[in-house]
């Protein structure tokens, strides 16, 4: 959950409840015999019912080796 301080554009109060909404769709497709495209599935079609779109970039096979690299400080 993203909780906005202050006043926020209209817009982007827009784009933090279709996030949240996508992530309880999501989630509601986790039952058994459904598949991981069933979750993608949901997230999609609410982002194209609110005209926003995928980070086509940030999907797939080996997305979360981007994000958990071992960093050295």
């Amino acid at each position: 959950m993203t909780v906005p301080i202050g006043v926020i554009p209209a817009d982007v109060e827009n784009l933090l409840r279709v996030t949240e909404q996508s992530l309880y769709a999501a989630i509601d497709t986790l039952v058994p015999g459904n598949f991981l495209s069933d979750v993608g599935a949901a997230i999609q079609k609410l982002a194209d019912v609110h005209h926003f779109g995928i980070v086509r970039e940030f999907c797939g096979h080996g997305i979360a080796g981007r994000f958990t690299k071992t960093r050295r400080f």
